[in-house]
C-alpha cells in the first residue's frame, strides 16, 4: 500500500494533478458557458456569468497548456549552433496552429450561437457577442501561454547551449595546450 501511495505522489508531482484539475476546470467552464447560453433570455446578466466561465477557462488553460508544451519539447536539447532557427520554426508552427484553431472556432462559434442558442425568431446579437468574445479571449489567453512557455523553453535551452559552448571551448583549449606541449618537446 505504501508503494502505491508513493507512486501516486510521484505522479502528482509530475503534473498529473495539474492536468486533472485543469481538465475539471475546463469542463466546468464549458458547461457553465453552455448553461448561460441556453438560458440567455432568462438570465439577469449573462455577460457577467460568461465572464466567470471565461475566468475558469483561462485558469484551466494556464494549468494544462504549459505541461503539454513542456512534455512535447522536453527531450529537445540544443546540440548544434543552429538551435535558435529550429526553435523559431517550431514557435511559428505553434502560432500557426493556434491561428487555424482560432479561425475554426470563430466560425464554429458563430454557427453554434445562431443555430442552437437563439431562442427568438430574430437574430440575437448578445449570444453571438458572448460566443465570439469567449473565442477571442481564450485564443488570446492561449497565445500568451504558448508565448510564455516557448520563451521559457528558449531560456533553458540557451543555458544548455552556453554550457555546450563552454565545454567545446575547454576541449579546444586543452587540445591547443596539448599541441603546444608536443611542439616544445
Amino acid at each position: 500500500m505504501d508503494t502505491k501511495w508513493n507512486d501516486f505522489k510521484k505522479s502528482m508531482k509530475n503534473g498529473a494533478a495539474r492536468i486533472i484539475l485543469g481538465a475539471v476546470l475546463f469542463a466546468a467552464g464549458v458547461v457553465w458557458e453552455v448553461i448561460v447560453l441556453c438560458n440567455y433570455a432568462y438570465v439577469e446578466d449573462p455577460f457577467v456569468l460568461t465572464g466567470i466561465a471565461n475566468a475558469v477557462l483561462i485558469i484551466s488553460l494556464w494549468l494544462i497548456l504549459p505541461l503539454i508544451l513542456k512534455k512535447r519539447c522536453e527531450n529537445k536539447l540544443p546540440e548544434t549552433e543552429d538551435y535558435y532557427q529550429a526553435w523559431k520554426k517550431e514557435f511559428r508552427m505553434h502560432k500557426l496552429i493556434l491561428l487555424v484553431v482560432f479561425v475554426f472556432l470563430f466560425m464554429l462559434g458563430v454557427i453554434i450561437a445562431n443555430a442552437f442558442f437563439n431562442h427568438t425568431y430574430y437574430w440575437d446579437v448578445g449570444v453571438t457577442i458572448i460566443v465570439i468574445s469567449t473565442m477571442c479571449i481564450q485564443c488570446a489567453n492561449a497565445y500568451v501561454v504558448i508565448d510564455r512557455a516557448m520563451h521559457r523553453q528558449l531560456d533553458i535551452h540557451m543555458k544548455n547551449f552556453f554550457d555546450i559552448q563552454d565545454a567545446a571551448m575547454e576541449r579546444a583549449l586543452e587540445k591547443a595546450l596539448e599541441i603546444e606541449r608536443l611542439s616544445m618537446e
